[in-house]
């Protein structure tokens, strides 16, 4: 009797270790954030630095040790590559992801992520001076099996005017294979970003990636809907493969509210800071409130001279103060009698609340 209680306590054991053992033996997860901006011999650039402040802090919430690097050299850039393998090698089969904004080009079909010291004299000068995407696909593979993700948002036009043999955009990858690409515009495509201090492609991962439970391929589907609803239909996002394996960042969390993903997917197509505070007055405690609030930080830094540029989206309360079924339409803050075509353009964004 007493060997049977002890064969029945060790399968249970055996049984615990294997429920446990998801959650204490998940893969370890990394990433290496590279922005770049202040080009020494090409116009500097807005939005990188607030790029990987946002993709960063997003990543850190699930759980991935992120390594920041700023303005790089060329130096500065194979340094961060190496110190970023050394990191990763401690650990077995790793999740890993390798985001780049800044400046990049491609070259006889190779694609090469540029430093702030590139060099645009020379097409030869310029790939001697930049980090080739080769070498990132080459290291990464060296890095376990674990699930490997790039994320290139340059979808910057050539930033060289004196090389014209540079196409646009980017190249597809020549050997993708183990690695999963993700690019901010399809490939020979480039889009303005002049006067975006976040550029949409980290504006609209980082709104996906922070619902609970949603897997990476959907993730990036809805990526790619924010940035072309957005961009209206001008720049369109691209991905080497859309194979996941149900890769999901978070915990799926079946307490989440349907209405208010709706409701803060809203305030992202609006991109502005009067729609992020509607979000928060409405959900001070939701889901994507630090996300909110760290966008409406980044968006304050948005200025002209003396002059604040702003671009606010016009605000649409339906109120039901008297019980009428039909509600009362309030223009902003005063009540009006109008046509919603007296206020508003075709195709306008409106943010509607209903009380």
């Amino acid at each position: 009797m007493q060997r049977n209680v002890h064969r029945w306590v060790a399968a249970l054991a055996a049984c615990l270790v294997l429920l446990v053992a998801p959650a204490a033996f998940a893969a370890e997860r990394y990433a290496l954030l590279i922005g770049n901006a202040e080009y020494e011999d090409a116009e500097p650039l807005e939005n990188p630095l607030n790029d990987i402040d946002l993709v960063g802090e997003a990543l850190e919430r699930v759980e991935f040790d992120v390594t920041r690097v700023t303005d790089a050299d060329h130096l500065g850039m194979l340094s961060a590559l190496n110190n970023f393998t050394r990191l990763a090698e401690k650990a077995e089969d790793p999740v890993l992801f390798v985001y780049f904004s800044g400046y990049a080009v491609q070259i006889d079909g190779d694609n090469f992520l540029l430093p702030v010291d590139a060099s645009g004299r020379t097409v030869t000068g310029l790939r001697n001076r930049s980090l080739p995407v080769s070498e990132i696909t080459k290291t990464l593979r060296g890095l376990g099996k674990g699930l490997k993700v790039v994320l290139f948002d340059a979808a910057h036009e050539n930033p060289f005017l004196t090389l014209r043999d540079i196409p646009e955009g980017l190249a597809e990858p020549k050997d993708a294979a183990g690695v999963h690409y993700a690019y901010a515009a399809t490939p020979g495509t480039a889009y303005d970003y002049e006067g975006t201090p976040i550029s949409a492609f980290a504006s609209a991962f980082v709104d996906a990636i922070s619902i609970p439970g949603i897997v990476l391929e959907d993730a990036f589907r809805k990526t790619g809907e924010i940035v072309k609803e957005r961009s209206k239909g001008k720049q369109e996002t691209w991905q080497s493969d859309a194979d996941y394996g149900k890769f999901a960042l978070s915990p799926k969390d079946d307490k989440v509210d349907e209405a208010e993903i709706a409701f803060y997917e809203f305030a992202a197509l609006a991109d502005n800071r009067e729609a992020y505070d509607r979000y928060l007055g409405r959900y001070p405690e939701g889901i994507f409130a630090s996300v909110a609030k760290r966008k409406i930080d980044l968006l304050a830094r948005r200025f002209s001279g003396d002059r604040e540029v702003s671009d606010e989206m016009p605000y649409l309360t339906v109120s039901n103060d008297r019980g009428d079924p039909c509600g009362r339409i309030t223009f902003g803050d005063y009540a009006q009698d109008r046509r919603l075509s007296d206020v508003y353009k075709d195709g306008q964004l409106v943010l509607i609340d209903v009380r």
